[in-house]
C-alpha cells in the first residue's frame, strides 16, 4: 500500500496545490516529499509528506488553512481503477491535526470536507482525545450529515482501537459515549456505514464482550443483517465466546469425531505453505471451523493467532472434508524465529486437535 505514495501522488498533491493561491512553496515541497521516500514505509511516508506540506506551507494557520481547503476541493482524481488513488490525499488531511490543534473547532469543519477525498479516521483521534466534548458534538451533527462519508466517519474515527490509529483508552474504557450515534447508524442505507459500525463493535467486543454481544442482539434481528453480525462478533467467535456463537447460530459441537487429520509439511521454511487436510462426522449442526498457529517468541515464549477456516453443516451420517494452505512469508509487522510450532483445529469455539511442526529460517540454517 505504501505505493500508494509515490512520486505520482507526489505530483497530484502540487497540482492540487497549483491553482490554491500563493503562498505555498511548490518547489520545495515537491523537494522534500521526495527526498528519501523510497527508504520510507506507509505510516513513516504519510509523516514524511505531511512534514512536508506544513514546511510549504505558511506558518500561520488562518492564512495556511484557506489554501488547503481549496486544493482539497480541486484534488485531482487518480488513475481509473487505481485502489489506492485515495492515498496522496492522506497527508493533505493528516495536516490538520499537526498544524490545528490550536483551533479545534476549524480544524473539525475542515475534517468534515476534506474527510471525502479519502478518509479523516486517523486526523480525526488527536481531537478525540484532546477535544473529547467538542469533537463529540460535531460527531453528532454529521451523524446525519447527507454525504455517507462524512457518517462513516462518525463511526470509523471513533472505533477504540482502529487499525493504524492511536488507541482512544477513554471510549476503550467507557464506549457509552458513543453508543446513541452507533445506534442511529447501525441501519443507515449505506453498506460502508452499516460495515463501519460492524468494526466499531467488533472493537468494543475487545473490552466489553457481553455489551457487545447485546448490541447485536438488539440490532441485528433481521435475517439479512447476519453477515454484519458475524462480522461485528468476529473477534469473540474465534475467541470460542459461547454467547457470540450462541447469538450466530452455533452451539457446542454435538458428537463431531475426527475421524482424519493429516500435516502435509511437519517441517516448513518461513516462505512455504503449512499444509493441512481433515475429515468430520457426526450429528447435524453447524460448524464454527477455525485454527491457530502457535509460535516461539523471541523470549521463548508462545505466540498464539486464530484464524478464520470455514463455516458450514454438517449432516448427520455424512463425512466432511476440509483442507488448507496457510503460506508463512515474511512481513514487516511479524517476524518469526526457527523452533517447535504447533497447528490447533478449533471447532464450535472449542480445540479438537493439536499437532505440532518445526519451522525453519533459512539464513539462520
Amino acid at each position: 500500500m505504501k505505493d500508494g505514495l509515490n512520486p505520482a501522488a507526489i505530483d497530484r498533491i502540487l497540482h492540487s496545490f497549483s491553482t490554491s493561491g500563493s503562498g505555498f512553496d511548490a518547489a520545495g515541497f515537491r523537494k522534500r516529499a521526495l527526498a528519501g521516500l523510497d527508504q520510507l514505509e506507509l505510516k513513516q511516508r504519510v509523516e514524511h509528506i505531511t512534514n512536508a506540506l506544513a514546511h510549504s506551507l505558511p506558518t500561520a494557520w488562518a492564512d495556511a488553512l484557506p489554501l488547503v481547503l481549496r486544493a482539497g476541493s480541486q484534488f485531482p482524481p487518480g488513475q481509473p481503477g487505481d485502489s489506492l488513488a485515495g492515498f496522496a490525499a492522506w497527508p493533505v488531511i493528516q495536516w490538520v491535526p499537526r498544524a490545528g490543534l490550536a483551533h479545534p473547532g476549524d480544524a473539525l469543519d475542515a475534517l468534515r470536507q476534506l474527510t471525502v477525498l479519502f478518509t479523516a479516521e486517523f486526523a480525526l483521534r488527536p481531537f478525540l482525545c484532546q477535544f473529547p466534548e467538542l469533537t463529540l458534538e460535531r460527531l453528532r451533527i454529521w451523524a446525519g450529515d447527507p454525504d455517507w462519508r462524512v457518517r462513516r466517519l462518525v463511526s470509523e474515527g471513533s472505533r477504540p482501537r482502529l487499525p493504524w490509529g492511536e488507541r482512544l483508552r477513554e471510549l476503550q474504557r467507557d464506549p457509552s459515549p458513543m453508543l446513541p450515534l452507533l445506534e442511529r447508524l447501525h441501519d443507515d442505507p449505506e453498506d460502508n456505514v452499516r460495515r463501519s459500525v460492524a468494526n466499531h463493535l467488533n472493537d468494543i467486543s475487545k473490552d466489553h464482550p457481553g455489551l457487545a454481544v447485546e448490541l447485536c442482539r438488539q440490532w441485528y434481528t433481521q435475517s439479512g443483517e447476519s453477515s454484519l453480525k458475524r462480522h461485528a462478533l468476529r473477534s469473540l467467535i474465534k475467541a470460542g465466546d459461547r454467547s457470540a456463537l450462541a447469538l450466530v447460530g452455533v452451539g457446542a459441537a454435538l458428537d463431531v469425531r475426527l475421524v482424519a487429520f493429516s500435516l502435509d509439511t511437519p517441517r516448513i521454511r518461513l516462505g512455504e505453505a503449512l499444509e493441512f487436510s481433515f475429515t468430520l462426522e457426526g450429528q447435524d449442526q453447524e460448524l464454527e471451523l477455525d485454527y491457530a498457529l502457535i509460535f516461539p517468541g523471541s523470549r521463548g515464549q508462545e505466540r498464539r493467532k486464530v484464524f478464520k477456516l470455514s463455516r458450514g453443516h454438517l449432516s448427520k451420517g455424512r463425512s466432511r472434508s476440509w483442507q488448507r494452505s496457510h503460506p508463512l512469508k515474511s512481513i514487516t509487522t511479524r517476524r518469526y524465529y526457527p523452533g517447535p510450532c504447533s497447528l490447533e483445529l478449533i471447532l464450535n469455539g472449542s480445540v479438537v486437535h493439536r499437532v505440532g511442526f518445526q519451522l525453519e529460517i533459512p539464513e539462520l540454517a
